[in-house]
């Protein structure tokens, strides 16, 4: 396992995204799908944001949320993040 740090939340979260973006493909090639687990909440939205930028085959990825808060898409319980809308 590597350690990274990062001096901004910018930094860490354009690491992440090229990190993912890696991943992804090399799943995409390989399975022709790519499935994500992530935390709910607000702390994952910067890297998606950056990871929306990147060009990926968005109809085989697959972004799901693992936590315990995880709630139905509407439910007024969520906080949906806003930069999956264009990845959906």
């Amino acid at each position: 396992m590597e350690i990274c740090q990062y001096a901004t939340p910018d930094d860490a979260a354009t690491a992440g995204a090229e990190f993912i973006y890696s991943r992804a493909r090399e799943a995409i090639d390989e399975r022709d799908q790519f499935t994500l687990a992530l935390s709910g909440g607000s702390t994952p939205w910067r890297m998606l944001s950056k990871l929306a930028e990147y060009e990926l085959p968005w109809e085989r990825v697959k972004i799901v949320q693992v936590d315990e808060r995880a709630a139905p898409d509407g439910d007024p319980g969520t906080e949906p993040c806003p930069h999956t809308k264009g990845i959906r």
